[in-house]
């Protein structure tokens, strides 16, 4: 039923955005547990299921030295 909804009534621009948020998100001023629970919160409303090494490679990639 849930998909069904979402389908139906959530545009097609909303469901892009969601799953572009994760790769703009920055820790800026955040600290880093703010951070975490940001990102995955932005996972979860794109509906993306990672595992865990590709979560942690998602993470590092952000990071430059």
């Amino acid at each position: 039923m849930r998909k069904v909804m979402r389908k139906r009534y959530v545009p097609t621009s909303y469901n892009r955005t969601m799953r572009q948020k994760p790769q703009r998100l920055s820790q800026e001023s955040l600290t880093v547990e703010e951070y975490c629970k940001e990102m995955k919160m932005a996972l979860v409303r794109a509906n993306i299921e990672e595992d865990t090494k590709a979560t942690h490679d998602g993470f590092t990639n952000k990071i430059s030295f």
